[in-house]
């Protein structure tokens, strides 16, 4: 360059990585694959893969099915070296479902027992069995607590029926990585007039 002219480059922020996706598949299921499931024995469809009215925007048909205080678990998704996690899904309710019935969705360090309080609590349920009930995304931010750690996740459908089901589809986790701050250069120094410099 010639003179009066200087090489600027600006700082780019990094963009969000993702850290873990599910999309459930593309076949019914009484098992969610990768998931631990906490339903009654006796009730193997409480917690289900189900393929009936697919979000649309998905890359895959399949999506979690939850109902009756079943839920699904997914532990210790690394976020090692990553800070500002979030959580995001789509969650649809059931025109069968009652007002009162609920998606929970819980998040906690993988070191911690218990969830705790839900992050999110979603109604399920309409007032009017003709209501239509369409998919809804969520977009949810961690506390510091998710911050380059391990993190579990956690969905419940509570309902008072079978046939009153939550579901959830495309789970996204993501995270920006930290940033190295670089030690600073130690400043020249200086020779005081009638000082040597040492």
């Amino acid at each position: 360059f010639g003179p009066g002219f200087f090489n600027i480059q600006a700082a780019v922020a990094a963009g969000p990585d993702t850290l873990f996706s599910d999309s459930f598949g593309i076949a019914q299921s009484d098992t969610v694959t990768g998931w631990a499931e906490h339903e009654p024995i006796a009730h193997p469809k409480w917690a289900q893969i189900n393929i009936n009215d697919p979000l649309l925007t998905s890359s895959t048909t399949g999506n979690l099915q939850l109902t009756e205080g079943a839920s699904t678990t997914q532990s210790s998704i690394s976020t090692l070296g990553y800070e500002n996690i979030k959580v995001s899904y789509y969650f649809r309710g059931d025109v069968d479902a009652e007002p009162s019935d609920t998606l929970k969705f819980y998040a906690k360090k993988s070191s911690n027992v218990n969830f705790g309080n839900a992050k999110k609590t979603h109604a399920i349920g309409t007032s009017t069995a003709s209501t239509t009930i369409d998919w809804t995304f969520v977009e949810v931010s961690l506390a510091s607590f998710a911050n380059n750690s391990s993190i579990d996740l956690r969905f419940s459908g509570n309902s008072s029926h079978e046939r009153e089901q939550a579901r959830v589809d495309d789970v996204v986790v993501t995270g920006v990585k930290i940033e190295e701050v670089p030690d600073p250069e130690p400043e020249p120094a200086q020779c005081i007039p009638g000082q040597e410099l040492i």
